[in-house]
């Protein structure tokens, strides 16, 4: 009973570590991306994943993003920023995103994807990429998607759909 316990109280602490502190929001008109590349995290929280399995992936993610200088992005809503779990506090940017849209200007041709729930906020996330990207003069353009740092209950998902 005593290992338990230690058991809860080392993985309760670890939560605690993972959230980051009060942060401003940037104004979507703010935001500015040099270079061609963004990283995006959607929504990397346990308010959907709540055993927090998407965590290292997304945390791997930022970190290839940091060693190669591409500017990163974390979309926040409006529920208890104490659930996001990102180890890296210091992106770029935090930018309000309710349900996983985009609202700041996106040019660049490469982006990079980590965090969200695959058949909901990332959905949105993906699919304001695309929409934007149409309204751009056509060129070549490329999503990444760190599938260890996405997360899918499979809710959203049923019997009869054909894949």
């Amino acid at each position: 009973m005593r290992m338990f316990w230690i058991l809860v109280l080392g993985f309760t602490a670890c939560i605690a570590h993972a959230s980051c502190p009060p942060h401003k929001f940037t104004d979507p008109a703010q935001v500015r991306i040099d270079g061609d590349s963004v990283m995006i995290v959607t929504h990397a929280s346990s308010n959907d994943d709540g055993r927090i399995a998407s965590k290292f992936g997304v945390d791997e993610a930022v970190r290839f993003a940091q060693k190669n200088r591409i500017p990163i992005i974390y979309l926040q809503d409006d529920r208890p920023a104490e659930r996001y779990f990102m180890e890296n506090c210091s992106p770029d940017y935090w930018v309000f995103s309710q349900g996983g849209e985009i609202p700041f200007a996106l040019t660049q041709s490469n982006v990079y994807i980590a965090g969200g729930h695959l058949e909901l906020c990332l959905a949105l996330t993906l699919n304001d990429i695309l929409e934007k990207w149409a309204k751009q003069p056509q060129r070549n353009h490329k999503i990444s998607l760190f599938m260890d740092g996405i997360f899918s209950n499979g809710r959203e998902i049923m019997e009869s759909d054909p894949y």
